[in-house]
């Protein structure tokens, strides 16, 4: 199961990193002019940091609902069993998996960050002129 929520971390990441690179590469310009009225790369980053931080929590939320879909089917096909619902191997399990998509998912948000901070940086080597002119 860790291997399932490892690929799809994994997987998620690729996307995210190739969404962020992609739109940086189409706002250029627009980093161009943020740069021309003034502002430096601490504040550019925080621009897409935001957009960054907004796609991690959905997905997170998302995966929140998921896990309690899960629970809720675990609970409805156990409900008529004379055996315990709640044993320490259930929540050693759970913890385990929750434990397991909090480290990806920080991971994860780790990895975009730097990848975004790099890529940043790499456009604001190039000149204001040169970023404003690119189409």
């Amino acid at each position: 199961f860790l291997c399932v929520i490892t690929a799809f971390f994994a997987s998620a990441a690729g996307m995210i990193v190739s969404s962020v690179t992609r739109q940086l590469h189409s706002e250029g310009r627009t980093i161009g002019m943020l740069r021309a009225v003034g502002a430096d790369e601490r504040t550019i980053v925080k621009c897409w940091c935001g957009q960054l931080n907004a796609a991690m929590l959905g997905g997170l939320a998302l995966t929140a609902v998921l896990l309690l879909v899960y629970l809720v089917l675990y609970l409805m096909d156990h409900a008529v069993s004379p055996y315990p619902i709640f044993t320490a191997e259930l929540f050693a399990r759970w913890g385990a998996v929750l434990g397991a998509i909090l480290v990806m998912a920080a991971l994860c948000w780790g990895l975009c960050r730097l990848v975004l901070g790099l890529r940043i940086r790499e456009i604001l080597k190039k000149s204001i002129i040169d970023n404003i002119r690119e189409l």
